[in-house]
């Protein structure tokens, strides 16, 4: 039943960010569940060098549904796997021009940069940026893409081919009856959602709305 599953599974919505995590947030929150904070999640990591600890995961242990980084991020997915053989998974998804559109903009508003900055400005702006911790912006983007080289940071080629990657690993390495791919911009209701983690039609409606940006 219902309180079977809410007792013994986490929900890890792994979407890359910018792909409606927030409105999976949103939505969990609203059904009651017990939405992991993101930014202690992401302060927590980044305090254990980018290596899951005992901190880290009784801090999982805590709470019911995660979405957006660290969780988003495709080196962790194998180990929420090992650590929680039982969870469900959902995969958010979206077309890639408009999810590096979507990045890009939100990514160079949060700096206070043109899109057209050089890699030096982005790397100066990301060490000195305070988001989570001091250093931890730049850290997690050398974390997820490697030291930048001279090509541009954020290559719509190589970010939309990360995220295809990401998607791919994904699907190869959760089962199937345990994974749930959802593109927001096909699924505006809350139905597959409900299915798949075994929520009662009364929860069934719209997408919650949050974070849409018209851009």
């Amino acid at each position: 039943g219902q309180s079977a599953l809410r007792q013994t599974t986490k929900i890890f919505c792994i979407g890359r960010n910018k792909t409606g995590t927030t409105s999976l947030q949103a939505f969990f929150s609203q059904a009651g569940f017990r939405v992991a904070p993101q930014v202690a999640g992401e302060k927590l990591i980044y305090d254990c060098g980018f290596e899951p600890d005992d901190r880290f995961w009784q801090w999982v242990d805590s709470y019911e549904v995660f979405q957006d980084a660290p969780f988003s991020w495709t080196w962790l997915i194998p180990k929420l796997i090992q650590r929680y053989p039982d969870a469900r998974f959902i995969l958010s998804v979206r077309d890639g021009d408009d999810w590096f559109e979507s990045l890009v903009n939100h990514q160079f508003e949060h700096l206070g940069l043109p899109t057209t900055a050089s890699n030096e400005a982005i790397i100066e702006r990301m060490k000195a940026d305070t988001y989570v911790a001091p250093g931890y912006f730049y850290a997690a983007y050398v974390k997820q893409h490697g030291e930048p080289g001279s090509e541009p940071m954020y290559q719509r080629e190589k970010m939309v081919s990360t995220t295809r990657h990401h998607n791919q690993e994904a699907q190869q390495l959760i089962p199937s009856d345990q994974l749930l791919t959802l593109d927001l911009s096909e699924h505006a209701t809350t139905g597959l959602l409900c299915d798949f983690v075994g929520l009662p039609t009364r929860f069934k409606g719209p997408m919650p709305k949050a974070n849409v940006r018209r851009s």
